[in-house]
């Protein structure tokens, strides 16, 4: 029977627990935002912790730009690396003395032991094992060692570990997944929980960290459901209350493969660096997952108005396949719905102004980047615009560069003149209006329509092909 439910006390408290092996992308992503909209949901703490125990996996600079990614994102923690706060640090690795303290008590318990195996023993095992079709895992054979036996290896200083004792699995209510039970003890040997360097594996270090942090409610990836019964018995054990669970099903590549971190285009940076805007990436994420009440399949909202329609018991089980196809969709949404924003377009402007200045850098004294000139063209391209980017593609540059005209003859530069006065005063309305101007205009210089054409093309735009309608819509 499958029960869905989450019971709410005061002080709800969330984590964010990546480690610092790479960027973070959108299933990192994914698991920061469900996190941060049920802690807001329920008025809670969001807290980011850095889970770098594995030392050969971590990689330098990460955590920063974790850090940065969440803050583009608008996901600010209330507590964490570089914010401070009352349960410090929250680094994994400025923690070890505490696991090492845990460790021994539950040695002290007899809920744990310790492991002389040395690894060409437990690699023995692991061939025979897949010899006879089985899974391997480890025999449990330092559990049955005497206290003489394990007195004199601590005294040789033989390397060693602490292995946790499982015990029977029990039932546990997953918020989203409803009564859950994986019988551990039946499938694997007791786990490592301190590794023979000192460090702690995730087993130990997450239950600590998540008990000493008053973390209230754990929400995680799918990949963790089968380790949960094994981390309840770490806090039963330990006298420790567990938190509640809920586990987000997998997320999919549009091909049925599974997300991976190697998909470096589905980083953060990678998407930011190709114009995606973060609210954009997170209604694209929420629209395409499940959890927020909403019959507008194509609105972009804001992140108060997300808060407000999430839900965590309307979360299902099933992997979502993200579109990616509709990603440019919410990211011209979003775009749209900030230019119509009198408040926002201001900060979409100082966005274009900057981008402009990046990608013309060498002919920064020509552009055009004034406030007015800026969101008149954002006004212009806003229908068809899917990121920013797109107002500086080369086509376009004559939208930001002014006309060099110093080398055309005095009578040309006298008939453009005279031709913008005269726009000015028109309101044409549409191209063919606007072509029949044009044509009575050439005939009254005496110059040839085709030539004419010509001179205002390459004048206006440095293009040869760019309808002259778009142009008089932008500039006069």
């Amino acid at each position: 029977r499958c029960i869905r439910c989450y019971c709410t006390r005061e002080n709800v408290r969330l984590r964010f627990a990546p480690s610092p092996t790479g960027n973070l992308h959108l299933g990192g992503l994914r698991t920061a935002l469900y996190n941060y909209l049920f802690a807001r949901s329920q008025n809670g703490k969001f807290i980011l912790r850095i889970e770098d125990t594995d030392r050969k996996r971590a990689i330098p600079g990460s955590t920063e730009k974790i850090i940065r990614d969440l803050l583009w994102c608008g996901l600010v923690p209330d507590e964490g690396p570089t914010f401070g706060g009352p349960t410090a640090p929250y680094i994994q690795s400025q923690r070890q003395d505490l696991y090492k303290k845990i460790g021994a008590a539950l040695i002290e318990k007899g809920a744990a032991y310790y492991c002389f195996c040395t690894d060409k023993r437990l690699d023995i095992l692991r061939k025979d094992a897949l010899k006879k079709n089985m899974v391997p895992k480890y025999d449990n054979r330092c559990r049955n060692l005497t206290s003489n036996e394990i007195t004199s290896k601590l005294t040789s200083n033989i390397d060693r570990c602490i292995r946790f004792k499982l015990t029977n699995s029990q039932p546990f209510n997953d918020i989203i997944y409803g009564i859950v039970l994986h019988e551990v003890e039946d499938i694997e040997g007791d786990p490592v929980i301190l590794k023979n360097d000192g460090w702690p594996t995730y087993h130990l270090a997450n239950v600590v960290d998540d008990h000493f942090m008053n973390i209230t409610h754990v929400i995680r990836g799918v990949e963790w459901l089968q380790s949960t019964n094994k981390h309840l018995m770490i806090y039963s054990a330990l006298g420790f209350k567990p938190p509640q669970f809920g586990h987000l099903p997998l997320l999919l590549n549009p091909d049925g493969s599974k997300f991976s971190k190697r998909q470096q285009s589905l980083s953060l940076e990678s998407l930011r660096e190709k114009g995606i805007l973060p609210k954009a990436l997170i209604n694209f994420i929420i629209h395409s997952s499940s959890g927020f009440h909403s019959k507008e399949s194509t609105q972009c909202y804001t992140l108060e108005e997300i808060v407000n329609k999430f839900d965590l018991r309307i979360v299902g089980t099933n992997s979502s396949r993200l579109p990616l196809d509709r990603l440019e969709e919410f990211n011209r949404l979003e775009i749209n719905r900030q230019i119509n924003n009198s408040q926002e377009i201001d900060t979409l402007v100082v966005k274009v102004r900057e981008l402009v200045k990046n990608s013309f850098s060498e002919r920064k004294c020509e552009l055009d980047l004034r406030y007015e000139h800026i969101k008149k063209i954002l006004l212009w391209s806003a229908p068809r615009l899917s990121t920013l980017k797109d107002l500086v593609n080369k086509e376009l540059e004559f939208l930001w560069i002014n006309p060099r005209i110093e080398n055309l003859p005095e009578e040309d530069i006298n008939i453009l003149i005279h031709l913008k006065k005269e726009l000015c005063k028109e309101a044409f309305g549409d191209k063919t209006n606007l072509n029949i101007f044009l044509k009575t205009f050439s005939r009254s210089r005496n110059i040839p329509f085709k030539e004419f054409m010509v001179l205002m093309r390459n004048v206006i735009s440095g293009l040869k092909v760019l309808s002259v309608f778009k142009i008089k819509v932008i500039f006069f």
